[in-house]
């Protein structure tokens, strides 16, 4: 029987590290590049990985807070703060 190949794990970190570097590549082809070209689709593709790894993230965060309520003020406080207000919206 042929043993199953062990599968790569990433800690915290490096999923950070990954999601801010996909990020990064999606915003310099947004910003710097012309719409329309494969590297421009390929490097907005890429920069798609972003928001799921960072959406694991807090769910882990979440999972393994020692005070779930202070972890979800906190939250939401940051979301509040981040959003756009309908004043900003045309």
């Amino acid at each position: 029987m042929i043993g199953l190949a062990k599968i790569p794990t990433f800690s915290g970190s490096v999923l950070k590290i990954i999601a801010i570097v996909s990020m990064v590549i999606d915003h310099c082809a947004y910003f710097l590049m012309n719409d329309g070209t494969l590297l421009y689709d390929t490097m907005r593709c890429v920069g798609r990985i972003a928001f799921p790894v960072f959406a694991f993230l807090v769910v882990e965060g979440f999972a393994y807070t020692h005070n779930r309520k202070r972890y979800f003020t906190q939250f939401l406080v940051c979301l509040l703060y981040t959003s756009p207000s309908p004043r900003d919206v045309e």
